[in-house]
């Protein structure tokens, strides 16, 4: 294809981020965590060819004093019938669910967690369907903005989509203290 076919196209996709939290329960610790997403998941990128897609939102992340530490996790848990061989990729979606022999991307999306006082950012390069830590940290308190990076790579190689049809992937966030 063109170079112009595709930079006069969008190619819109939805990241939907659901949350889920995690308490380990110590005898000697009664630890939290409490993490929330803030700001809106990146929708309708104007996609193309051989660029990385960047869009940023913030966590924050509220741990109680008696916790000795604190990860978050991101995973896709390839959620509403998405199939797990494709686990970490954007899929074709309808509006309402995955479709039958979806289009999907090539390149598995990322994330960036951001590094602050207090905690660590990590890059997940290639989401999949495995816990994998974005932000640690071993001391407590309250952490708010912390700068979630995501990105996707698209190639000249990836199916164009048909009208009113996206691309899609939901990514669980999970907290844990220790």
């Amino acid at each position: 294809m063109s170079n112009r076919f595709w930079e006069s196209h969008i190619v819109r996709f939805t990241i939907c981020a659901s949350l889920i939290l995690v308490v380990l329960i110590i005898p000697v610790s009664a630890a939290t965590i409490d993490i929330s997403l803030g700001g809106t998941p990146p929708t309708n990128w104007a996609m193309k060819p051989g660029n990385n897609m960047n869009d940023t939102v913030t966590l924050t992340v509220t741990v109680s004093p008696d916790a000795t530490g604190w990860t978050v996790k991101v995973k896709d848990n390839s959620n509403n019938g998405k199939p797990q061989s494709y686990a970490g990729r954007m899929v074709e979606w309808d509006g309402a669910q995955y479709v039958s022999n979806p289009k999907v991307l090539g390149s598995n999306l990322s994330v960036q967690g951001g590094t602050g006082t207090g905690y660590t950012g990590l890059l997940v390069s290639a989401l999949d369907n495995n816990n994998q830590d974005i932000v640690t940290s071993s001391t407590t308190g309250t952490f708010s903005n912390i700068p979630i990076t995501y990105r996707q790579t698209l190639a000249y190689t990836d199916p164009h989509l048909t009208t009113d049809h996206s691309y899609q992937i939901i990514i669980t966030y999970t907290g844990g203290v220790s």
